[in-house]
Order: C-alpha cells, then sequence, then structure tokens
C-alpha cells in the first residue's frame, strides 16, 4: 500500500490517518511512500474498526503480499 493510499482512506490528511492508527502525525511523515507490511496491516484494520472504505485494488494487493 502507498501512504498516500492510506491518507485518502481516512480523509486526505496525514493527521487523520495519525489519528486513526494512535501515532503522531510526524511518526506518519517518517513513513516511506511504499509501506511495510506491518504498517499497511494497521492501517486496514484502522479502516475497519473505524468504518472507511477500503478500495477494493488494495486489499487485493495487501491479500498478494501476505506474510503470514
Amino acid at each position: 500500500m502507498k501512504k498516500s493510499d492510506a491518507i485518502k482512506i481516512f480523509g486526505g490528511k496525514a493527521v487523520d490517518l495519525a489519528r486513526a492508527v494512535n501515532r503522531c502525525k510526524s511518526s506518519i511523515s517518517q513513513w516511506p511512500e511504499d509501506l511495510t507490511y506491518d504498517q499497511t496491516n494497521l492501517v486496514i484494520g484502522a479502516a475497519i474498526r473505524k468504518g472507511k472504505n477500503i478500495p477494493e485494488n488494495l486489499i487485493l494487493t495487501f491479500k498478494g503480499n501476505n506474510h503470514g
């Protein structure tokens, strides 16, 4: 997942993503553009808990890169 896609899921602002995943905004700014498996897992989990729509192509990409 791209960091920009993760930010879009939560409304388009990094601060909203940070709040959703219980991190500070500066932490999100240090994330790479291509999120790690753990970061992607964190984002998808937060989106599910908060009732956000996750684009299907992002879910399929996540499933295709499953490390568990």
